[in-house]
């Protein structure tokens, strides 16, 4: 199983979250632990030991200041520890189980992600076990082997085929690829990108 399998899980069971929101007498807004998932609310503890629970008629409930501040903290920390076990991943490289039921991605581009920095994938994929359309973009770019074979992300890893050019992709998709040219990388530049971040994660000397 991939390390960041059940981290994953949570972190789309976090994302998904809508708990029932209870307003207090006082007009104090509250929700109720009830219909927070279980594994979630598990995390929500761990993470704030001093939380303060509050009877709102029947139900067990948490300020929902608490809740909104404890599920960014969360994600933050789950998006980082899955970060930093995928780059050591993509230094080692897959194994032939990793990569037997892995998505693929054919034709892509490498581009830069202009809202989280580093590199991510664009392109057309087969198998994803929770994106249905043809065209995507990955999580952050953790690992590439220089055959261009296969590539590691935040979330999980690839099969790679047919790497593409900008144009190539900007041709077959129209409208859905515009705006790739300006961020599309060449190789040398997403290898670049990849040893900045093994850096900075400390995983790489300088």
């Amino acid at each position: 199983m991939d390390p960041n399998a059940y981290d994953l899980i949570l972190l789309e069971t976090l994302k998904q979250a809508d708990p029932v929101i209870s307003v207090a007498s006082g007009g104090d807004s509250y929700v109720v632990t009830g219909s927070i998932p279980l594994e979630v609310l598990k995390a929500f503890e761990a993470l704030t030991p001093s939380v303060r629970y509050v009877k709102v008629g029947p139900a067990r409930c948490v300020p929902i200041g608490d809740w909104l501040s404890c599920r960014e903290r969360l994600i933050s920390k789950l998006m980082r520890r899955m970060t930093s076990r995928s780059f050591e991943l993509g230094i080692s490289g897959p194994t032939s189980d990793d990569l037997k039921n892995a998505p693929t991605i054919s034709p892509w581009i490498a581009i830069r992600d202009p809202e989280y920095g580093g590199a991510i994938l664009v392109g057309m994929q087969t198998g994803h076990p929770t994106l249905r359309g043809p065209l995507i973009s990955t999580s952050r770019l953790c690992g590439i082997d220089a055959s261009r074979t296969w590539a590691r992300t935040v979330s999980r890893w690839y099969r790679l085929n047919d790497p593409a050019t900008a144009d190539n992709l900007t041709e077959r998709l129209g409208r859905k690829a515009a705006g790739l040219r300006a961020r599309a990388l060449e190789f040398s530049e997403l290898q670049a990108l990849i040893a900045e971040d093994l850096v900075r994660e400390g995983l790489k000397d300088v």
